[in-house]
């Protein structure tokens, strides 16, 4: 992988979203996948004999996604020109992993692509959750930066949790058909971790904490929604 991308290619919950996507999808599809980066889950697709558009911004990523790409297109989404290159296609399926939060139309840009939908296709978003135990409890107890890559990435335009992240796919004319977390946390864990005193003990005695059940707000740190048109 070329060492200027910004992005991991194969972290472990990436993984599992690729898998579950491809048990979405099937195979031998026609996909739009916007914000495809350098190519990981085309590269899945592509096993699965299914044809990628593949659209990102980043010209350096775009270069090495086209191997899996069946057309690739680089350009900002939220620029109108970029929508000609679709005006006589439709697409299997759309492929929107973790871009509508790096976009300041999120809503907008999910109904515009929809336009380019077949009858009774599917759309796949992406998207991480702010309000998770982990990042949730470094603000309450005073923590709050920015990073690079992750839930605080310096470069989202707009923050989801699971309840708000149901009201865009909602207003955007979609209904979600399955839904799928990678990567969850347990809140006891992490409110413990920011307590000194209670975190010793719990080291020395080696004590598993019991589970309990909580809010998809809470717990979730990365999302994937299967939507379908109302």
């Amino acid at each position: 992988m070329n060492n200027k991308l910004k992005y991991y290619k194969n972290p472990q919950e990436v993984t599992k979203d690729a898998e579950k996507i491809c048990s979405w999808l099937g195979s031998d599809k026609e996909i739009l996948e916007l914000g495809c980066h350098s190519g990981y889950f085309s590269s899945w697709l592509m096993k699965n004999n299914c044809k990628v558009t593949g659209v990102d911004i980043d010209e350096t990523a775009l270069l090495e996604a086209k191997p899996y790409l069946k057309t690739s297109i680089c350009g900002n989404l939220e620029d109108a020109k970029i929508w000609d290159n679709f005006e006589e296609e439709s697409f299997d399926a759309i492929l929107l992993i973790h871009v509508l939060e790096h976009l300041k139309t999120p809503e907008e840009i999910l109904k515009r692509s929809l336009r380019y939908l077949k009858k009774d296709g599917k759309v796949i978003i992406g998207l991480p959750n702010v309000s998770n135990a982990k990042d949730r409890f470094n603000m309450l107890f005073g923590k709050f930066e920015y990073t690079e890559i992750g839930v605080m990435d310096e470069t989202h335009l707009k923050f989801f949790n699971y309840t708000t992240a149901q009201r865009l796919i909602e207003n955007a004319g979609l209904k979600i058909i399955d839904y799928f977390s990678p990567w969850r946390v347990n809140p006891v864990y992490h409110f413990i971790d920011h307590i000194p005193v209670i975190w010793r003990i719990k080291k020395m005695m080696g004590t598993k904490l019991p589970g309990f059940r909580f809010s998809r707000n809470i717990t979730d740190v990365a999302m994937l929604f299967y939507c379908k048109p109302v």
